[in-house]
């Protein structure tokens, strides 16, 4: 929350975080997306006031994996920074493909996996760097 995110129910009390990312001029299909190439799995998730199915406003987030490999709350710090990295690079990936008349989400998926993003790669790596800390 202190990196901007909204959470839908104004925190949580349980492993599942539900982030609305309205607020961020993104939605939650092409989050999933980019971080899925960072190597952040999360899932598109509806949040309240949604009216597109296919195109929510959200992404929710899960915790049990990553407490059953260890990590801390300090951990959780540096993953929120992955993905406010992630989220960010969205929003400049998406305007460019609004600049270049690509409005639709098939759109931003074929201009994402045809372009390349090194911001992406980076984020991607430092990821998986982190995640060696942590055997299975």
């Amino acid at each position: 929350m202190s990196l901007g995110f909204q959470l839908v129910s104004g925190g949580t009390d349980n492993h599942l975080l539900l982030v609305d990312l309205r607020s961020q001029d993104i939605d939650g299909a092409r989050v999933d997306a980019v971080m899925e190439k960072c190597n952040i799995i999360c899932n598109k998730n509806a949040v309240p006031g949604d009216t597109k199915p296919f195109v929510p406003g959200g992404v929710r987030l899960g915790s049990p994996f990553m407490t059953s490999r260890g990590l801390t709350e300090s951990d959780f710090v540096q993953i929120a920074k992955f993905i406010h990295a992630a989220v960010k690079e969205t929003v400049v990936i998406n305007k460019k493909c609004l600049g270049e008349k690509k409005t639709k989400l098939s759109d931003f998926k074929e201009h994402l996996d045809s372009t390349s993003y090194p911001a992406l790669t980076q984020i991607a790596n430092e990821v998986t760097n982190f995640s060696k800390k942590f055997p299975k």
